[in-house]
């Protein structure tokens, strides 16, 4: 999967530009895998992260989450009104 990736010029040049990029910098990663986005890339990635997991990822997925709602923001109760506030950014 590696050396079809590297020969394709447009698998490539994505390569080379996640290379140059801050690997805690999800957002400028994200732009350039979309810029050059293809199902040799998309092959590629699924080849390298999830079928030979080279970061070594073992991390299990909870089967069911158990997520509470908010109660209180900002040591206050979370009203309809603080809620819709959350929501639209005030």
């Amino acid at each position: 999967c590696v050396v079809k990736c590297v020969q394709d010029e447009q698998c490539k040049a994505c390569l080379d530009a996640l290379q140059e990029i801050d690997t805690r910098d999800q957002v400028e990663s994200y732009r350039a895998i979309t810029s050059f986005e293809s199902d040799l890339l998309r092959d590629f990635s699924y080849c390298i992260l999830e079928k030979n997991n080279i970061f070594e990822c073992d991390a299990e997925i909870p089967e069911k989450l158990d997520v509470k709602p908010l109660a209180t923001f900002r040591a206050k109760p979370l009203t309809y009104e603080s809620a819709s506030e959350i929501l639209i950014g005030h």
